[in-house]
């Protein structure tokens, strides 16, 4: 499908996107994500601290910068080469100076792992060794945080394709000294389960440092064995 790059503005911010690939497309015409978006902005305070973990072309981490302000920090974790250069450019649009890119995966280990780009319109990665295999760096969310000089974080969002259990693993300091506000996670469980993981893993990773979750997306007959994606917003007690 031929490229159908354009340069629109979406709720106050400027983008460069690809019309073609849905997602972004989406965007465009605000349909993306539509019960998301509008919570993940009422959470976000002025000057305050926001974690986007898997930024994709940086739309939430551009969102949270509007609402913060130039005193507020957005930090923007992001694997794919080709979504970083996305996360740059729509940055750059914007002339925005409180944005900070950090290229690297999440998980529960420092590390170097292989992982193959799918056949997806947002371009996410599953970690399976294919021959079209990339490597990228996997980090600790905890070191992250701890590299930056951070100790709050007022909203975390996350979507790392199945990897949720391990981001969460790497995230246990924070967790447990309870220093995350929200956290809104899109949750895979098909991917989760390559991983040799489930949701209750996620859930109790969150429940027992006294997190509440509740389900935003999720069709209400469903249960545990769901496989369609969801999200959940998990808010400190």
């Amino acid at each position: 499908m031929a490229s159908q790059i354009k340069i629109i503005t979406a709720k106050g911010i400027r983008l460069s996107l690809n019309f073609s690939i849905p997602p972004e497309r989406a965007v465009g015409l605000g349909q993306f994500e539509p019960d998301i978006v509008p919570l993940f902005e009422s959470l976000i305070p002025k000057s305050g601290i926001v974690l986007d973990v898997g930024a994709w072309i940086g739309y939430y981490a551009l969102l949270a910068a509007q609402k913060t302000g130039e005193r507020g920090r957005i930090i923007a974790i992001e694997p794919v080469p080709g979504n970083i250069d996305a996360i740059i450019r729509n940055v750059r649009l914007n002339h925005l100076n409180n944005i900070e890119v950090v290229p690297c995966g999440v998980s529960h280990c420092e590390g170097i792992s292989s992982f193959t780009p799918i056949a997806s319109p947002t371009a996410h990665i599953i970690p399976f060794q294919k021959d079209n295999a990339i490597k990228i760096r996997i980090r600790k969310l905890d070191d992250i945080l701890h590299d930056a000089g951070i100790s709050h974080v007022d909203v975390m969002i996350m979507d790392v394709e199945g990897s949720e259990s391990y981001a969460f693993q790497g995230l246990r300091a924070f967790l447990e000294n309870r220093a995350i506000d929200n956290i809104i996670c899109e949750v895979h469980p098909r991917f989760l389960k390559r991983h040799n993981c489930n949701i209750q893993e996620v859930y109790q990773l969150l429940t027992k440092n006294n997190y509440n979750i509740k389900i935003l997306d999720l069709p209400v007959h469903s249960d545990w064995k769901i496989d369609s994606v969801f999200h959940i917003w998990a808010r400190k007690t």
